[in-house]
């Protein structure tokens, strides 16, 4: 009875003067994520305070002081500082965010008791490093019931081994594979025969590691129906950079629909879509779909031209899927090198079936001095093969040289004696002398020669801002439609593709000048791939420069890509760069007219003039409200229809220069 009676007693004083704490987080996580750590115990400690040490090191406390929760040294209200503490003092937490260099997290709570003096916990998180897991579906979203169809699941670990399981509900699985492409990369993919039924359906991929998992979810839309019996094609439609080319008849076998290119050239690249009809329930439903077939061979010349001056400036401008590697001029076999010659991009116009397309391409010129009469040539070479462009010139350089001079002094003697001639007769009519009137002497004076501007001479800022964008903002997509006639496409297609990316680090010199050449093409994959998360090659980019002068090391970079799905997709995960580190950020690549608007909505949106603005497309929106409805901004007009009215001072309306009178009031209408 003694020994129990101890026990009772001992126990008593434990549970009176003993605390109780404990450390609460995850036991797994991932590297950039945020977790959420929380210490709690029994009792109030002393001075309502908890301290958290990371790794051994003390990292920050939370406190409760004036009905308020604080942190740090300097006692920041948690309130807006990611921590928070109960109102009794019983619990402490705050959020942190996990760095990338750290492969587990060893965390320990302290708290102070007046009792039992100090007491802490301890908790260990396992940093994982993974990346998704993400879905596509490689066919688009909606699904064509009827059509084989695949959804992949995409996720990325490294030093893990990782499962990727599938839970579609009922849906009719085909086949289910998964391949490691790599030691980091995994991928799940799932083959399926979708059906009507299917659609609406939640498909979900999860990834599993140990004990820790996340997951990811599709939703699936099945609005066309192929497994009807009453289904089609039209004719494939053939275009280039948007516009319209020609129609091709298809090849029909059952559900399929092919195109046979006999002679593959230049002419034969571009997009080609494809449109399928199905009637549903009385209903005729159409889909289409587009692919982009690029011609892979030598340069194409377009157009030569000569321009004769005190020098001699041959011209050729040429088409070439990819940057040319070699350009060499010759006169006869012997070749040019006493001069160098340049090779630019520009826009060029090709023809394409009848077509006057405008296309990104490239010149080169040579400037001759001594010129010689003979048969000049121009051999241009790409990956792809070689071109060569024959220019002849039967006129030697110094006959040329003479007769310009000649024509020169002609005119200048002519230019003289017409003013010398017609100042004396000005003279003699102010002294009353008159000459006879008799046949008017008519001379010719010769015109002076234009100083002729080289195509390097003329170089902008913006390439794009050239192009005649359509005022109205149209968005620059192509129907599928019946009838050639009725296919209509704005005029310029080179906002459409392209994007500028702010805030670029780039070489400078001493002065604070960019060093050329900047490779701005490994620069701007290397933000999407690994900023944005987008997986993109440098064939998805056409091409791509610097524009402007560098500020603090920084300057914009234009991007035109070779597909405008390709620059949607970047545009629209541009607010994964919110908060980045060197202030990036993209924006679209507008006139020079739609950037000044955009520039006064900006500055009426600082004013609380407006409530948001915003450009899709390169089309220009606005809200005057939270609540109203989004305007389009088009012209000065519609800016100005969201500027609240001018107020006029009552001082006006008293002063005694501003009260109307009757000859004000009787012209009122007038300016």
């Amino acid at each position: 009875m003694r020994k129990i009676a101890v026990w009772i007693i001992l126990f008593f004083f434990y549970e009176v003067l003993w605390s109780y704490i404990q450390l609460k987080g995850p036991d797994y996580s991932i590297k950039n994520a945020t977790i959420l750590l929380n210490c709690s115990s029994d009792s109030p400690p002393y001075g309502l305070y908890a301290e958290f040490l990371l790794n051994g090191r003390s990292h920050t406390n939370v406190r409760r002081s004036n009905e308020k929760c604080l942190t740090g040294e300097t006692n920041l209200d948690c309130r807006y500082h990611n921590c928070s503490c109960s109102t009794l003092g019983l619990w402490y937490a705050f959020q942190y965010a996990i760095p990338t260099n750290i492969g587990t997290l060893k965390s320990r709570c302290v708290m102070r008791f007046k009792t039992s003096g100090q007491q802490f916990s301890d908790k260990s998180t396992i940093i994982l490093d993974i990346k998704g897991p993400t879905i596509e579906a490689p066919n688009g979203i909606p699904i064509a019931a009827g059509i084989q169809t695949d959804l992949i699941c995409i996720a990325c670990a490294t030093n893990l081994d990782i499962k990727l399981v599938w839970n579609c509900q009922e849906l009719r699985v085909l086949q289910h594979s998964n391949l490691i492409t790599n030691s980091t990369e995994y991928i799940s993919t799932l083959t399926f025969m979708p059906s009507s039924v299917n659609n609406g359906i939640n498909c979900s991929c999860v990834l599993r590691a140990g004990k820790y998992f996340r997951s990811t979810s599709i939703q699936l839309v099945v609005t066309i129906s192929g497994e009807l019996f009453k289904y089609g094609f039209r004719r494939w439609i053939h275009s280039v950079n948007g516009v319209f080319i020609r129609k091709l008849t298809g090849l029909i076998a059952e559900n399929t629909s092919s195109i046979i290119i006999k002679s593959c050239g230049y002419q034969d690249a571009g997009s080609y879509t494809c449109e399928a009809w199905n009637e549903y329930r009385m209903e005729t439903i159409l889909i289409n779909k587009t692919s982009l077939v690029k011609v892979l061979g030598p340069p194409v010349v377009v157009q030569s031209h000569t321009t004769q001056d005190l020098n001699t400036l041959f011209t050729v401008k040429f088409y070439s899927i990819v940057e040319p590697i070699n350009v060499q001029w010759y006169l006869f076999h012997k070749q040019i090198t006493n001069t160098s010659a340049i090779v630019l991009p520009t826009e060029i116009e090709i023809m394409i079936y009848g077509k006057k397309i405008l296309s990104d391409g490239y010149y080169t010129n040579i400037t001759l001095e001594n010129l010689q009469g003979g048969t000049y040539s121009v051999i241009i070479e790409n990956k792809y093969g070689k071109t060569k462009e024959i220019i002849e010139v039967y006129n030697k350089g110094y006959t040329y040289k003479l007769s310009v001079l000649l024509w020169i002094l002609t005119g200048v003697a002519v230019f003289i004696s017409t003013v010398t001639l017609t100042t004396l007769f000005l003279r003699r009519r102010n002294s009353g002398i008159f000459f006879t009137e008799t046949k008017p002497v008519i001379y010719h004076a010769a015109p002076q020669i234009e100083p002729q501007v080289l195509p390097y001479n003329d170089i902008h800022d913006n390439p794009y801002d050239d192009c005649n964008e359509d005022p109205t903002g149209t968005p620059y997509y192509i129907d599928v439609i019946d009838s050639e006639e009725e296919i209509t496409v704005p005029e310029s297609s080179c906002q459409r593709t392209s994007l500028r990316f702010h805030n670029i680090p780039v070489p400078v010199d001493n002065h604070g000048k960019i060093l050329h050449p900047v490779n701005t093409d490994e620069i701007v994959l290397d933000i999407i791939r690994n900023k944005l998360n987008i997986n993109i090659d440098l064939n998805d980019i056409g091409r791509s420069h610097v524009i402007g002068k560098a500020r603090k090391g920084r300057s914009q970079v234009i991007v035109r890509f070779i597909s405008y799905r390709m620059k949607h997709l970047v545009y629209s995960n541009k607010k994964e760069l919110k908060g980045d580190t060197n202030g990036i950020f993209i924006t679209e690549n507008l006139s020079q007219y739609r950037t000044e608007l955009v520039k006064t909505l900006a500055d009426m949106k600082t004013k609380n003039q407006i409530s948001a603005y915003w450009t899709a497309d390169g089309r220009i929106f606005a809200k005057k409200s939270e609540n109203s409805r989004k305007l389009i901004i088009q012209n000065w007009q519609d800016v100005g229809d969201l500027r609240p009215p001018l107020k006029r001072p009552a001082a006006y309306d008293n002063h005694p220069d501003n009260q109307p009178d009757s000859a004000n009031q009787q012209s009122g209408d007038h300016d």
